[in-house]
């Protein structure tokens, strides 16, 4: 049996997590929520984007 399609559902269910996470960021800021974060994963985070208190995001790695 080949379980190379096993391989390849990992990045398709990533990217659809991704875009999933990314619809909730963009609505709350279409709505005016102020959002402070962006991130995948579980804690500890894989990565995120994070505001800059000058102004700015900056990404975050592995919960840096």
């Amino acid at each position: 049996m080949n379980y190379w399609y096993l391989l390849a559902a990992i990045p398709v269910f990533g990217l659809l997590v991704f875009v999933h996470e990314l619809g909730h960021f963009l609505t709350a800021k279409w709505a005016g929520i102020r959002v402070e974060e962006f991130g995948l994963g579980l804690p500890p985070r894989i990565v995120g984007i994070r505001r800059r208190p000058g102004g700015g995001w900056e990404v975050i790695w592995f919960n840096g």
